[in-house]
């Protein structure tokens, strides 16, 4: 696999192999004719200050080689036949004469019209011995006499020529550390996209917890932030679509057992009414005592069912929140007063002691009909656990951010595993208990359907001597 480090270090080879060919190119080509244009305005102004020198006498000469001197220049004066009649070189005296080297010689001879016409020349003159090449110029001076001014190029393109393997050799030196270099800057930018990879392979294998930890202000820190808030959001969406997924499959199970409740409790006193009701029809009875005591059966299970049917009419309806009750301002107080006197005598026919402890006022905002509900089914749940002797305690306590109604009553506990399904509807510690309670089995799935259209809340819980039912309703100023 051809990874982006090698892909860098590769790249960045060739680039630096490229720009340091093109170098060595150019410095081998364009070199000597760069330096050749940058000389050319030297030799003309000693053209110039040659030609400004009278043709007569030593001054000329003198003048010639202080031009020269310090320079790598060589000035000549030569006649239209190419033969020398000053030079500045040091060894040259006055009245010597000497012709030029050849191909100058040959030059002059050939352009000998054009430069009297007062045209000059300027470039390299490529003699066929090594080392004998020079730039020249060549200019009429107008008094029979042509100005030849030359440098040799043999230590030039020496020095071109070192310059070149100078800079080969520092080219693959910087070529060694730049590719060190590269890698090293390569895999500092290769690891967090690495360590970005294998979060994202995490997430992609249902890791939502996979986290990017690097600390980068650049745009692989960009991207690394935003590969976490985007796992994070999927693992909010997720773990939104479980618990809804959750929350779905309770209502599915609640539907379930919902149904499979009433089925139960409605399958008993309908196949009981029909039993006895053909025992009448059919006049399997012996007296009008027994015929009397089948119909009474007939109407207590007909009783049994309008008690259902009322309590499942008003889970409904109360299931419909806030806009099916009537709110009024409500003194807590005053209707456990009431509570207490209505099941007073029952209390006491089943020989327990009912108790009031309330704490006031205590004002809520509630539909009063719904609360009395509440605390009927309370109290005659109470009623029907609570062993004879026994004393049931209605509470009114003052919390934080509600009221909180209490009916404990004593005798034996509830199994833990029970108590967060007490509220359910059809639900029963004792399933066959449900006929002979006298319960409809909905009386506190009532309580919980009432107090969460309240916004409210309920529970149950043991207690030392027995067991506790709550409701809260919250206070009016506190209240949603």
């Amino acid at each position: 696999m051809k990874t982006i480090r090698a892909s860098l270090g590769l790249g960045a080879g060739l680039l630096f192999a490229g720009g340091l060919g093109i170098l060595v190119a150019a410095n081998g080509l364009l070199l000597e004719p760069y330096y050749a244009a940058q000389t050319r305005g030297a030799f003309k102004a000693i053209a110039e200050a040659v030609a400004r020198l009278p043709a007569q006498g030593d001054g000329r000469l003198e003048a010639a080689k202080v031009l020269a001197a310090g320079t790598p220049f060589r000035i000549v004066l030569a006649d239209r036949s190419g033969t020398v009649r000053l030079s500045s070189a040091p060894e040259f005296q006055p009245g010597q004469s000497f012709p030029l080297p050849r191909e100058e010689a040959d030059f002059l001879a050939a352009h000998i019209s054009r430069l009297e016409a007062g045209r000059e020349y300027f470039g390299i003159l490529n003699s066929p011995p090594p080392g004998q090449s020079v730039l020249h110029l060549m200019s009429s001076l107008g008094d029979g006499d042509f100005l030849v001014v030359t440098q040799p190029l043999e230590n030039f393109r020496r020095s071109i020529r070192a310059a070149a393997t100078f800079t080969l050799l520092m080219g693959f030196l910087i070529l060694i550390l730049e590719s060190a270099l590269v890698l090293l800057l390569s895999g500092r930018m290769t690891r967090p996209i690495l360590e970005l990879a294998k979060v994202a392979q995490r997430v992609a294998a249902a890791d939502l917890g996979a986290r990017w930890e690097g600390h980068r202000e650049d745009e692989l820190g960009i991207l690394g932030e935003s590969l976490n808030a985007m796992t994070a959001a999927l693992a909010r969406s997720i773990a939104g679509l479980t618990s809804a997924n959750d929350g779905l499959a309770r209502q599915v199970r609640a539907q379930e057992d919902f149904m499979a409740g009433a089925s139960h409790e409605l399958k008993t006193p309908v196949g009981l009414m029909r039993g006895y009701a053909e025992a009448i029809q059919l006049g399997l009875y012996s007296s009008e005592e027994e015929r009397v005591e089948l119909a009474g059966v007939i109407v207590k299970e007909a009783d049994h069912l309008d008690r259902l049917v009322r309590d499942l009419s008003s889970i409904a309806a109360v299931g419909a929140g806030p806009r099916s009750l009537y709110l009024a301002e409500l003194k807590l107080e005053g209707l456990l007063e009431e509570t207490v006197s209505r099941f007073a005598l029952e209390a006491k026919a089943r020989g327990l002691a009912l108790v009031l402890e309330a704490e006031g006022p205590a004002l809520v905002s509630a539909d009063p009909d719904r609360i009395l509900q509440v605390l009927d089914n309370l109290i005659s749940n109470a009623l029907r656990h609570c062993p004879k002797g026994g004393t049931i305690a209605l509470r009114l306590k003052e919390l934080p951010m509600a009221w909180r109604i209490e009916v404990e009553n004593s005798g034996s506990s509830v199994e833990e595993a029970h108590l967060a399904r007490l509220f359910e509807p059809f639900y029963r510690v004792d399933p066959s208990r449900s006929q002979g309670s006298g319960g409809s089995g909905l009386g506190l799935a009532l309580v919980r359907a009432v107090l969460e259209a309240h916004n409210g809340s309920c529970g149950a819980a043991n207690t030392e001597g027995g067991f506790l039912a709550w409701a809260e309703l919250p206070r009016p100023n506190l209240a949603s």
